[in-house]
């Protein structure tokens, strides 16, 4: 991320957080964050989907950027399972992106992540961010479209 540009427009990579309430609404977030976002970017990014079960995993897309995750893929002391997953979480990321609530695991995997800045859409607890949107709309779409103007206008 370079100093004289916007947080958005000096991101080359991002880890977002997004927690999953239903397939029909993981589409809107899917096609709102590739129209938002330019294809390098997206995918040197990596976007961790919070999905209730496992059956969820196997009606999801793949992508290389997404990585989908229950609270099985946590072990008794709250760290990934699997290497391949954890090693991912050691690159460097320029921004994060949290929307939605996150369980306690979620949150301090957030916190070790190593970024640049950190925006939350919504309060959760225990999450260390530099950056609060307060989003003015209800439909994931318009946030997104919100969350990129801010961005947009904030320089790093």
């Amino acid at each position: 991320m370079t100093n004289n540009q916007s947080l958005w427009a000096g991101a080359k990579n991002m880890l977002v957080f997004y927690l999953l309430h239903n397939v029909d609404e993981f589409e809107l977030f899917r096609r709102s964050l590739e129209e938002s976002s330019n294809s390098p970017r997206l995918r040197n990014s990596l976007i961790v989907v919070i999905v209730e079960n496992e059956t969820f995993k196997h009606i999801l897309p793949e992508k290389p950027y997404f990585l989908y995750l229950t609270k099985t893929d946590f072990n008794f002391w709250g760290k990934l399972k699997n290497k391949e997953n954890k090693a991912r979480f050691d690159k460097r990321y320029d921004l994060l992106l949290v929307y939605g609530e996150l369980k306690p695991h979620f949150v301090r995997l957030a916190n070790k992540a190593k970024v640049q800045k950190r925006v939350t859409i919504t309060e959760v607890e225990g999450l260390n961010y530099d950056i609060r949107l307060a989003p003015v709309a209800k439909g994931f779409n318009q946030i997104a479209k919100y969350t990129k103007e801010i961005l947009g206008k904030i320089q790093s």
